[in-house]
């Protein structure tokens, strides 16, 4: 396999970001106008668009962009629906998540947890906590399994507390007839 120009400048992008944004930019330019469906360059660009700009309309073309591409290509499907997650665009995510699972390659139990935490932000806790259970039944690694267990204890708190609230409620409701 050889390393064409877009390869070496998308290299050179990786290796600045974190660091040099400026650079990174410079160089995805350049990669992208040597092949612009140089699938790397656009997923890195969509990730500084993002994170680094808070541009998340242009980063969603790049990430867009990629699928239509390779609708195969299960890098895209984590920081994608990280960022629509983050944007509020929960039923976008939620699709993405459950065409993602068809993919060859990712990670269910990362795709899981991802719906557990759109269920969270709806306010649907006890159905996170289920779905967290599915992830943590998918988990390949320690780490994956050790994160999601605690996602799921803070979850179950959160119903705790929702539910310590309403018997607290109720007692002040009979208490004051």
């Amino acid at each position: 396999m050889a390393i064409n120009t877009a390869d070496q400048y998308y290299l050179k992008a990786e290796d600045a970001y974190g660091y040099d944004i400026g650079e990174t930019i410079e160089n995805l330019n350049y990669a992208l106008s040597y092949d612009e469906e140089h699938i790397q360059a656009n997923l890195l660009m969509a990730k500084v668009l993002a994170w680094e700009f808070e541009n998340w309309q242009e980063a969603e073309q790049y990430f867009t962009r990629i699928i239509a591409i390779d609708p195969n290509h299960s890098a895209v499907i984590d920081p994608y629906v990280d960022m629509l997650i983050y944007i509020g665009k929960w039923d976008k995510a939620e699709k993405l998540l459950h065409y993602a699972i068809s993919i060859k390659g990712v990670d269910r139990g990362l795709v899981y947890y991802r719906m557990a935490i759109i269920l969270e932000k709806r306010g649907q806790l006890r159905a996170a906590v289920k779905m967290l259970e599915a992830a943590e039944m998918q988990a390949y690694f320690q780490e994956d399994f050790t994160f999601i267990k605690t996602v799921k204890e803070r979850v179950k708190e959160k119903i705790k507390l929702i539910s310590g609230d309403k018997k607290t409620s109720k007692k002040k409701k009979k208490k004051d007839q």
